[in-house]
């Protein structure tokens, strides 16, 4: 059985130097729930193949024909906000897959969730060390009582 599955953008997972590809899957949609979806997946694979390549108003147009067949397609509309971004800032070191040494690409649309989510990181390991310095403090102290016990 084969799936019906289209690729999302590229990621650099964690401990890794190379990107993974992301797919969703879309088995589960209908004609009403994904109106003219194998012609939408063709398009979107062009407009995906233009915007690796830095051909952002061509890229951008195929994500707009895509939107025009089904108006709830997020992934068309993240990457039309992806190319006026870098129509606008003119991604000199485009690497077609990120920009200079950026392990992520960020559109104005997404740059409050990706600081939300550094802040939420940021606190997690923040709390990660001062539960690990408590843990030595009370080590050091109870070996230091055991060693005063020992005099």
């Amino acid at each position: 059985m084969a799936l019906t599955l289209r690729e999302i953008d590229l990621v650099v997972v964690k401990r890794k130097t190379e990107p993974v590809a992301v797919y969703e899957i879309l088995d589960f949609h209908t004609e009403t729930s994904y109106p003219h979806m194998a012609e939408a997946l063709r398009t979107f694979r062009l407009a995906l193949g233009r915007y690796r390549s830095g051909k952002w108003s061509d890229a951008k147009q195929g994500f707009a024909d895509v939107l025009e067949m089904n108006p709830d397609d997020k992934a068309a509309k993240l990457y039309i906000d992806r190319c006026e971004f870098f129509q606008k800032k003119a991604a000199r070191r485009w690497l077609g897959r990120r920009l200079g040494d950026a392990r992520q690409i960020v559109s104005p649309t997404n740059v409050m969730e990706v600081l939300s989510l550094f802040k939420h990181r940021l606190f997690a390991r923040l709390e990660e060390v001062r539960h690990n310095v408590l843990r030595i403090e009370r080590w050091t102290h109870i070996a230091g009582r055991n060693l005063f016990a020992f005099v």
